[in-house]
């Protein structure tokens, strides 16, 4: 039994039209494939993929543009490239820290390296720049670590040799411990004092931490849970 949907009259089996207010009668078991829907058939429009050569042309021209306005006015007002080389090395160490996880997405370890190397050009460039001599003793050793560091965890993550909490737990190590190593290399880099003065209580706080989140790890459901509560 159907009805009308306009008029809501009773129709008979079969009936093509409303006999009371002429409204088409469709049945949708009776429709064939050729019947044209009155709606609009729902086809989900792909999303434009933007191409990574378009993204690392954009960044280039956006950072080009401070580079040249400052080259220019540095130029324009003293003759000679005096502060904007400053400038000009500070947007490429910056355009190579942005440009390198662009090209490689899933090589963490390699694109860890060239940032630090990149890290590395520049700080030689302002040791070489003022005439100082920490780079080697100070820079080098500081950024070398913290890269190593950094690379052999993303490798170890990419294995799934250690887990999230894992990670979590040597990360704080390694802080409490790099507290230690930048005390010690500004003091025998820049002669500030003979002996450690504040290192040691970062370095215990993070290593405490590190203690709490290891033996957090230890409970299989409590390390689930907390896993999926912030999303590790």
């Amino acid at each position: 039994m159907s009805y009308c949907v306009n008029c809501g009259v009773e129709l008979e089996k079969g009936t093509k039209k409303c006999p009371l207010c002429n409204t088409e009668v469709i049945n949708p078991n009776e429709m064939g494939e050729e019947h044209i829907h009155s709606y609009p058939v729902y086809s989900p429009t792909p999303k434009a993929k933007i191409k990574r050569s378009t993204i690392v042309s954009l960044i280039t021209l956006i950072l080009l543009l401070p580079d040249f306005l400052t080259t220019l006015c540095d130029y324009t007002i003293n003759r000679s490239i005096t502060w904007s080389a400053y400038v000009m090395a500070s947007l490429l160490c910056l355009y190579f820290i942005i440009i390198f996880p662009i090209l490689f997405p899933k090589h963490g370890v390699t694109c860890t390296v060239l940032i630090a190397a990149d890290i590395l050009g520049f700080l030689l460039f302002i040791s070489l720049k003022t005439k100082g001599a920490w780079f080697l003793t100070f820079a080098l050793p500081i950024v070398t670590a913290l890269a190593v560091f950094i690379a052999v965890m993303a490798l170890l993550r990419k294995e799934k040799k250690i887990s999230a909490l894992a990670v979590v737990s040597l990360s704080m190590v390694f802080t409490g411990a790099f507290c230690v190593l930048i005390e010690f290399l500004i003091n025998t880099t820049f002669k500030v004092r003979g002996g450690f003065a504040w290192s040691f209580y970062p370095a215990v706080t993070f290593v405490l931490l590190a203690v709490t989140i290891f033996l957090i790890g230890k409970n299989k459901a409590l390390c689930e849970k907390i896993e999926k509560k912030f999303f590790l």
